[in-house]
């Protein structure tokens, strides 16, 4: 069992990372997720993964890296392109959470 500070911790690594103004939590999912300006980039699961919002075309590139795989609602339920879920250890690492940070950022800035 991950203890809740884990995730606090988590979610504001998140937010120090994104530019400032427009942030809000909002519980989905069953994971909380990080609004920037009304668009949901990522949500931090309860076992510290997270669910990201990537562009459509950036999508099978990105489901193919290692700590990546689709995201699925319910047990081989997937929930289609663009959204990908990423594994907590691989975002313990600053560098790996402020890549996939940016992936959710590219997407919703049409880039």
């Amino acid at each position: 069992m991950v203890e809740p500070d884990a995730r606090r911790e988590l979610l504001d690594r998140i937010e120090r990372r994104l530019p400032e103004g427009g942030v809000r939590e909002v519980a989905m999912f069953g994971a909380i997720a990080v609004m920037f300006e009304e668009a949901m980039l990522v949500a931090a699961q309860k076992d510290l993964g997270l669910l990201v919002r990537v562009a459509v075309d950036d999508d099978a590139a990105l489901v193919a890296r290692p700590e990546a795989a689709r995201a699925e609602m319910g047990a081989g339920r997937s929930m289609g392109e663009g959204w990908i879920r990423v594994d907590g250890d691989a975002v313990r690492d600053d560098g790996m959470l402020e890549f996939w940070l940016e992936q959710a950022l590219r997407r919703r800035d049409g880039r």
